[in-house]
């Protein structure tokens, strides 16, 4: 049987989300009504940044095993992947800001 772990209130509507199979640390989620794919911090739930680029609701998102890339699926016929670059993420997050691409 499956059991909660941790429950994430966020300000964006979720229609997918996937975490990081590699560390644990992060996960992505997209919706449909901002059309942003989102990256947060698994403990505390804050956004570390941020991308755009599609044209319509965001449903399907997943990391590759490696967890430096991750893909995400959009209503308007696009996928696009994405690669994380966590020096920049890191200081980023660490100056409590989100990077927006």
């Amino acid at each position: 049987t499956f059991e909660l772990r941790k429950k994430i209130d966020l300000s964006i509507s979720v229609e997918g989300a996937t975490l990081n199979p590699a560390t644990g640390k992060q996960f992505v989620a997209g919706g449909d009504t901002d059309l942003w794919v989102h990256v947060f911090d698994y403990e505390t739930g804050k956004e570390i940044h941020s991308h755009t680029g599609h044209h319509g609701p965001i449903f399907c998102l997943r990391y590759s095993p490696s967890g430096e890339t991750y893909a995400s699926g959009s209503e308007d016929g696009t996928v696009r992947l994405w690669k994380l670059n966590n020096d920049k993420d890191d200081k980023k997050a660490a100056a409590g800001g989100a990077a927006e691409e």
